[in-house]
């Protein structure tokens, strides 16, 4: 698979800097150099930004893009120019420390990004040409649409939970606990009575809260 040709070369290669670049002439080589120069002190790594007419996904695949990009970007906690973008410089450092996490499918490079921001590690962006692909993409429609969107979006979950969990927690126990809190108010003003529906939403979103806490807890002692 794609991660997994990746992870062949991290382990073959012998420099301090790794570079990955899709090999199907979407990507401009010439433009190495200049991603070299934003690796500075403190930036663990430069992502190329496509940027052009053929940077536009098809029609049928931007809402399931636009749900992942919101959700990571929500999750992470700040805007993310290209998730998953196959040009990039990083170094070694930061691909070790997350190696065990990075899969052998087409996810390699949504997770190293996803690493890196959740643990607010330097990345910069960095604008590129991207240009028409050369040859067939294998990701058909249909593959897109129910295979690679649902493992993205897991992915997303997967990462985010495993960093940042109280982020995500927060969000149902949120949901949970307006609901509760609402229908409370109303069967005391209308019903004068308490239901159970409303205290067993309190208590759901009480539940789900404190587990993203212990989730948090466990992350920070983890260190």
């Amino acid at each position: 698979g794609y991660g997994a040709a990746l992870k062949t070369g991290v382990r073959t290669a012998k420099g301090d800097i790794l570079g990955i670049i899709d090999a199907d002439g979407t990507y401009p080589t010439e433009d190495v150099p200049r991603l070299l120069d934003h690796l500075t002190e403190g930036v663990e790594m430069v992502v190329g930004v496509r940027s052009g007419k053929a940077a536009a996904f098809p029609l049928l695949r931007r809402p399931g893009k636009a749900i992942v990009g919101t959700l990571a970007a929500f999750l992470v906690g700040r805007r993310i120019p290209d998730l998953n973008s196959g040009m990039r410089l990083m170094r070694r450092g930061l691909v070790e420390q997350f190696f065990h996490l990075l899969p052998d499918g087409f996810s390699f490079t949504t997770t190293i990004t996803l690493a890196a921001l959740t643990n607010k590690l330097g990345v910069r962006w960095v604008p590129i040409a991207y240009a028409p692909r050369l040859g067939t993409s294998t990701i058909t429609l249909g593959r897109g649409l129910f295979q690679e969107f649902p493992n993205f979006l897991t992915l997303v979950v997967r990462i985010i939970t495993y960093f940042r969990p109280l982020r995500f927690f927060m969000v149902p126990s949120a949901i949970f606990l307006i609901l509760g809190m609402a229908n409370l108010a109303r069967t005391l003003l209308f019903e004068q009575n308490i239901s159970d529906a409303s205290i067993l939403l309190i208590v759901v979103g009480i539940q789900i809260g404190l587990m993203g806490l212990l989730a948090d807890l466990i992350v920070r002692s983890r260190g």
